[in-house]
């Protein structure tokens, strides 16, 4: 019975594998028919191509399908070679320079105009006395007359203190240009002069005023200029 009993289920197990194996769809053929309800379906041959149920004329047949991949070669063009342009260095633009009346000995300071010196005088030429040796010879006894061919001039200054200190005036700061373009000696800086402006502490916003004294060429009356040499930039003054 047992022998039985196991020749039965062997059977029945065999019989259930056949029907599993009979069950499971044959993997389809490219252009053999498929059915309507599989229409649209994808599915994978025996030999691992993909085809899909597609209807046409005689009904529905598997149809492959062409890779959605492929190779493609582009070809590259070699870039161009390039030249580097020839190395321009920059040219250098100086600053513009701002003139203006009495910044050189050639553009002095209108007569009677007033400027600021960097050092921080406004100064004013007020008169020009270009012949004052009488002057100067009655101011005192010891007085010395001006060399052979010279004569003394002498200017009124007016000085205010610009700064928020204390400056003195010092007319030694004052030098005299003739026609030959350099400092001339001066000669009356010594002699007693009327009215001399004083070397005296001028406070801020104060202004002193008086006299100076030069001692130029004859010829060069004329042509003299006045130039102040305090602070970093020189002032240069018309006389006439």
């Amino acid at each position: 019975m047992a022998i039985i009993a196991s020749l039965i289920v062997v059977m029945i197990m065999a019989t259930a594998a056949g029907a599993a194996m009979a069950a499971k769809p044959a993997p389809p053929t490219v252009g053999k028919k498929c059915k309507q309800s599989q229409a649209g379906k994808i599915a994978t041959t025996s030999a691992g191509t993909k085809v899909r149920c597609t209807k046409n004329a005689n009904g529905y047949k598997w149809k492959g399908i062409a890779s959605t991949t492929s190779a493609v070669t582009v070809a590259t063009a070699a870039a161009p070679a390039v030249t580097p342009a020839p190395y321009t260095p920059p040219v250098y633009t100086p600053p513009p320079v701002i003139r203006y009346a009495g910044d050189a000995l050639d553009n002095p300071l209108p007569f009677g105009q007033s400027i600021t010196s960097s050092d921080g005088w406004r100064i004013t030429l007020d008169s020009f006395n270009p012949n004052a040796n009488a002057v100067v010879a009655a101011e005192n006894m010891f007085n010395d007359p001006p060399g052979a061919g010279n004569v003394y001039v002498m200017m009124h200054v007016t000085a205010t203190n610009t700064t928020s200190g204390n400056l003195t005036f010092n007319d030694f700061s004052f030098s005299w240009v003739g026609a030959t373009r350099t400092d001339l000696p001066n000669g009356c800086r010594f002699q007693v002069i009327p009215n001399e402006i004083p070397f005296a502490t001028t406070y801020a916003g104060g202004t002193t005023t008086g006299n100076i004294c030069g001692e130029v060429p004859a010829g060069d009356v004329g042509l003299v200029k006045l130039v102040w040499q305090g602070g970093s930039k020189y002032v240069y003054f018309a006389t006439q």
